[in-house]
């Protein structure tokens, strides 16, 4: 291997190192954040739901001045996604906790699915429905209590992910400390 092609891949090792490290400092930050400020984190994604519903609103609205067709479903997707941004912007557990109740429907529809593959398992005299049956009934429950309960289970589900990105951050971190060595 020549001299040059070794710099580069030195230089290439330690841009790498770098960039897992700055990553890695502000995954771990904002896990912090999440674990220590859930209910501020809900309000800050309530905020970006609502400035994201701002913008396809005015742009629908600008679309429709600058179109010659004038459709009036343009104007009124821009006046329905700007009134919908507004309101979510500020009232941000509101974006969240619209987001829960589909997030609860959705398990409660999986739930749904997977009792009917257990009743059709016991049907075709499976040995282990019954498991298929429980689980499918532990996943109604979840959908029945995110449903029941969406913002408390936004902020678990807030906090439960700052610990995960902690510790991926974390790990990150010990593993480029035992292989320095070899990147350097």
């Amino acid at each position: 291997m020549s001299n040059e092609v070794m710099k580069q891949e030195v230089k290439s090792k330690k841009v790498t190192v770098r960039s897992l490290v700055i990553t890695s400092v502000i995954t771990f930050l904002f896990a912090l954040a999440q674990i220590i400020f859930p209910s501020m984190i809900i309000k800050f994604i309530g905020f970006i739901v609502g400035t994201g519903f701002i913008l396809i609103g005015v742009v629908s609205i600008i679309m429709y001045i600058m179109s010659k067709e004038k459709l009036v479903s343009t104007l009124s997707r821009g006046v329905i996604f700007t009134l919908a941004g507004l309101y979510f912007t500020f009232n941000p557990d509101v974006a969240l906790g619209i987001l829960s109740l589909l997030l609860g429907i959705f398990i409660i529809l999986n739930g749904v699915v997977g009792l009917q593959f257990s009743l059709e398992a016991k049907k075709l005299n499976a040995d282990k429905w019954k498991i298929s049956l429980i689980f499918a009934l532990v996943i109604i429950l979840l959908g029945l209590f995110i449903l029941f309960f969406p913002f408390s289970t936004t902020k678990l589900l807030i906090i439960y992910n700052g610990v995960f990105m902690l510790i991926s951050s974390v790990l990150n971190l010990v593993s480029l400390f035992f292989n320095k060595p070899t990147v350097e």
